[in-house]
């Protein structure tokens, strides 16, 4: 991994999540939302995501970061912009927060990690929060799913 972020400059990723597991929520609702975005990383350092969210409501929502982990969000559909610092609660703003980090985690990840598998692609990992996380992406990969297990 040390390898891949030492010579990683910019990626676009996109990712389609339809997250019906209450534990990867903070209302405890299904979420089904699209995410766009990219992320730079050099003396300056970015991340933007565009977010569609459709349910459980329709939101469209802008997230962007600039040298640190503050976070501003921009409600596209009350044109309202909202800050988050670092390490803060984000209430209920949690929801499109993980959105985002889902995303970006999901689809920025070096390709020793992939593993060949019927139609596409896998990657397993353990984390201690949720137990195993095994990501599957089609044969161009794009994300298609994630599962949780314990």
């Amino acid at each position: 991994m040390s390898d891949f972020m030492d010579g990683f400059k910019s990626i676009s990723y996109s990712a389609t999540f339809n997250m019906t597991d209450d534990r990867l929520t903070e209302s405890g609702y299904a979420i089904v939302a699209d995410v766009e975005g990219w992320v730079t990383a050099d003396s300056e350092s970015q991340m933007y995501a565009r977010i569609e969210m459709t349910r459980p409501v329709e939101r469209s929502v802008e997230v962007l970061t600039h040298n640190s982990f503050d976070v501003y969000l921009h409600d596209l559909d009350g044109d309202r912009w909202y800050f988050i610092p670092e390490n803060s609660d984000s209430g209920p703003l949690e929801d499109i927060l993980q959105l985002y980090f889902w995303g970006l985690s999901f689809s920025v990840l070096p390709a020793s990690s992939f593993e060949q598998s019927p139609g596409g692609y896998v990657v397993t990992q353990g984390a201690p929060s949720f137990g195993t996380v095994t990501a599957s992406y089609d044969q161009t990969y794009t994300l298609e799913s994630v599962v949780f297990s314990d």
